[in-house]
Order: structure tokens, then C-alpha cells, then sequence
């Protein structure tokens, strides 16, 4: 029994670790997000940047000279939303990987704790 414990505090802890790498890794994701959107556009006008360009390219011709410039950047600006969004799917992947990692840890300990009570 002492063994099972011990594994759920190994496993706890190492869920626990991986839920702080992948939060880690969010942040880091969305700071080069950020980072990489051109002064224009910020965080806070980003969705709106992007549906004043999907209106111009449904509004212009695909034959007008200014059609794959808008094209490209309403492409970038959607790769930009989409990367902000998998950015807080893992962080929230990360958080919940971080309370579960305490809970098996806590019932780990518990486990010890009831070893422990029983043999004295």
C-alpha cells in the first residue's frame, strides 16, 4: 500500500510540473503573439482589425490590384486570433493539469497518512 502512495505523489508531482511547463509555454506563446502584431493592430482592436479586412476582401474584386494584400493580412490577422486561442486552450490545459497534480498528490499523502495511523 506503501507503494501505491508513493506513486500517486510521484504522478501528482509530476502532473503538477508538466501543468507549470504548459502554462509557461502559454505565456511565452501569447507574448510572441502579441509581439508580432504591427502597430495598427493591438490586442484590443485585433477581431475588429479582422472583420474591417474580411469586409474589403468580399468588397473587392479579386482582379483589383489591392485584393491579395488585403487577402494576406486578413490571412495573418485569423492566424494570429487562432494562435491567441490555442494559446489560453493550453493555458487553461495547463491550470487544470496543475489541480489535478495536487489532488493525486494529496491523496497520495492521505494514503501515507492512513499507513501511518494504522501501524501505531
Amino acid at each position: 500500500m506503501r507503494a501505491v502512495a508513493v506513486f500517486a505523489i510521484i504522478l501528482g508531482l509530476a502532473t503538477l510540473v508538466f501543468g507549470a511547463l504548459l502554462t509557461a509555454q502559454a505565456r511565452q506563446a501569447r507574448q510572441a503573439v502579441i509581439s508580432s502584431l504591427k502597430p495598427p493592430v493591438t490586442l484590443e482592436n485585433l477581431r475588429s482589425s479582422y472583420e474591417e479586412l474580411d469586409r474589403k476582401v468580399r468588397e473587392t474584386s479579386p482582379s483589383h490590384p489591392e485584393y491579395s494584400d488585403y487577402f494576406a493580412e486578413r490571412t495573418w490577422l485569423g492566424l494570429a486570433q487562432a494562435n491567441l486561442s490555442a494559446a489560453k486552450m493550453v493555458n487553461t490545459s495547463g491550470i487544470v493539469d496543475i489541480l489535478i497534480g495536487l489532488g493525486i498528490m494529496a491523496s497520495g499523502f492521505a494514503i501515507l497518512r492512513k499507513i501511518s495511523e494504522d501501524i501505531y
